[in-house]
Parts: structure tokens; sequence; C-alpha cells
């Protein structure tokens, strides 16, 4: 006689394997999955740009965009003080459907930099006028080992016959195309897995300090910028400085750590995760306001904020741009160190997070005239 399990059970076993595998996240960490999930490759950032002002629209006395999509979040403090612009840049890497071939696999383009080596075989996501359309990104059989696939010779399959059954989802040239990856947070809660922490994690620091100055009083006029399309012209940070006008900048980014196997003789590549917010010495577009980082170091030495520094030999990030605005803006690059940038799935850490949030409502709790004009240039007489 044959046995069948009874459907209450089935539904208790599958009840259980959801709550084994589910995650009861804390506010921040929320926050988090919903910035690093939201799709916004350079130049299509606006579904990025919504779930951020979302979370600014109760900690700040105005939001304002520019003419490229960038958010400009403007909080007041108790005096006519410096300034302050706190950057951090809304797109992702990511691709766009360059065409699509006669049976119906889609040929891309990338926007922003990544490794060929790390594509293959990832899922991806296409964002067309009709809706998301699912697909892999993949190559032919039989490749050799030791061979680095050019692009040129990838595709992407979404399960069609033909190109006409791929235009019928909506596939078009120019359509964004975004990795499909999933927050998490790790076997150590405090390592976070997630795409496009590049520059998500930024976002979520601004939010953060802001949350943090609701409390605390300060004297300066706060600007916190979502940019655009960082990762392949710098263009939003052009756009965004222009309409703040700031006296100073303090501008976030991530970075490469220096804790992996294969990674322990790159000199430039000092973080590693967990050591506190990287204070950035130089990159290929920016040598730091020499007195501001001082300052900022100072200030993280006296409240024993975690700090470590990277000597950056390439690169470059909205902060140089923002620098040379004007006359020039005293402008420092933090950064948060991250495990597999520029990847589908990245890892970062709490602590680094909590460091940098901390680090910077210092700084805008600390700063006022006084502190400026100690900290700029005088004006020969």
């Amino acid at each position: 006689m044959k046995k069948t399990i009874p459907t209450f059970i089935i539904a208790l076993l599958l009840s259980a394997l959801n709550a084994l595998f589910s995650q009861d996240l804390d506010d921040t960490e929320k926050m988090l999955q919903e910035l690093s999930e939201a799709p916004g490759v350079s130049g299509y950032e606006e579904p990025a740009a919504q779930v951020f002002m979302k979370y600014l629209k109760p900690l700040v006395d105005e939001l304002q965009r520019d003419n490229l999509g960038g958010v400009i979040a403007i909080k007041k403090g108790t005096a006519d003080g410096p300034r302050v612009m706190i950057d951090a840049h809304l797109d992702e890497i990511g691709f766009m459907v360059k065409r699509i071939d006669e049976n119906g696999f889609v040929k891309f383009f990338p926007l922003g930099w990544n490794f060929s080596q790390q594509l293959l075989d990832h899922r991806v996501i296409i964002h067309t006028r009709q809706g998301p359309v699912l697909g892999v990104l993949n190559t032919g059989p039989d490749i050799a080992e030791d061979k680095i696939i050019p692009r040129a010779d990838m595709w992407i399959d979404v399960g069609v016959e033909n190109r006409a059954e791929a235009e019928a989802l909506g596939i078009q040239p120019a359509d964004p195309i975004t990795h499909e990856s999933k927050f998490a947070v790790l076997n150590n809660r405090k390592f976070l897995l997630g795409k496009a922490w590049d520059d998500r994690i930024g976002l979520g620091v601004i939010i953060g300090v802001l949350k943090n100055l609701i409390k605390e009083k300060h004297q300066n006029m706060v600007f916190a910028t979502g940019s655009v399309q960082e990762e392949i012209t710098l263009a939003g940070a052009k756009t965004t400085v222009e309409a703040v006008k700031p006296d100073i900048a303090i501008t976030l980014d991530i970075d490469v750590t220096n804790d992996l196997p294969a990674n322990t003789s790159i000199d430039y590549a000092q973080p590693v995760l967990g050591k506190g917010v990287v204070i950035i010495l130089h990159t290929a577009e920016m040598l730091p306001h020499v007195k501001l980082r001082q300052w900022v170091q100072s200030l993280a030495e006296e409240l024993k904020i975690p700090h470590q520094f990277m000597l950056e030999e390439g690169g470059g990030t909205d902060a140089g741009p923002i620098h040379k605005w004007n006359l020039g803006v005293p402008t420092l690059d933090l950064v948060i160190s991250q495990r597999y940038y520029h990847s589908a799935n990245g890892i970062i850490h709490r602590d680094d997070y909590e460091s940098t949030v901390r680090l910077i409502t210092e700084i805008v709790k600390r700063l006022n005239k006084n502190t400026l004009d100690e900290l700029v240039f005088k004006p020969l007489k």
C-alpha cells in the first residue's frame, strides 16, 4: 500500500525551511537591503534615487534634484555656518543592451568597469519599458580553463527562440541591465553580502549621518547629495557641486581590501574589513586637502573612532571634480572596504559602516566658521 505524506506536514516542513533560511533584519539592515537591491546603472539611476529620497524625506528640510537626476537634500543647522557637502553616487556598474541577434541572444555593452572572468554564468535583469526580463550571461561550451573570455564573445540568454520573441518581451537597444543578486546577512552578522555597495553603502552612510543629526546640534548647512554617472564619466558630481556651491566636501565610496589570500602582496590595498573607515591619501583624481585630512584624522584619534589609511595608486571618485570646482573645495575622500568590488556579490562589514557614520557626524558637529577659517588658505591682501 502506497503511503502519502499529509498536506499539513508538507506545509509544516516548508515553513520550517523558510524559517531556517529567512533572516530577521534590523532597521539599518533593511535600509541597506533596499538600497543594495534597487536597480540603477549609470544613466538609469531613478529607482535607486527614489529609495534614497524615501529615507531622506523625514530627515531633511528640503529635497531638490539637478537636471541629470542627482539628489540634493538640505539639512539646516542652528547658524549660517559653512556649506558642507556629503556626497555618494547613486549608480552601480552594469550593462546596456547593444543589439539582439537573429536567435534572440542579447549582446551587451558594459556601463562601468568589471572583470570579464567574473561575469560568466551570472543571472542578470534587463529593465525594459514593459518590465524586468530575467536572463543568464554566458558563452559557448568547451572553454579552455586558462582562457579569459572577452565580453565580445559573451551574450545574455533570455530563453527565447528568435529576435522577434525577445523584442516581444520589450527588449531593445539601450535598455539597462543589472546583476540579479540579493542582500544577505552572512554567518557573522557583521558581514553583509549584496550588489551595488559601490556606492549604495555611501548612500546608507549619508542616511545614518542625517538620522544622527536629528538629535545633534550643528551650525552648518549640510547638503547630502546622491550623484549620477560616477562609474562612467563623473558627470553627476560636476552638476551637484555646481548646485551646492560647498565650502567643504566629504565624498564617500568603496575600495578594495587586503584581507584575501590572493591580495596579501598588494601594497596599496592596506585596509581590511572591520577595522574602520578608510581615509584616502591619494587617487589618480585627487590629493586630499592636507589641512582637512589632518583635522579629520586628529578628530578620529581623539574620539577613538576606528580608521585606516589607503594610498590608491590609480582610480578616482566624485572627489575629483568636486575639489576642482570654482576656486577649489577642501575635499576628503572616505571609503568603506569591500571584498570583491565591482562584482555581482560584494561583502562589507557593519563596523566599518558604523565608524564612517560616526566620524562624519562628528565632522559636522565640530565644524563651524572658525574651524573653516583655520582649514582654508587665506587670500592675499
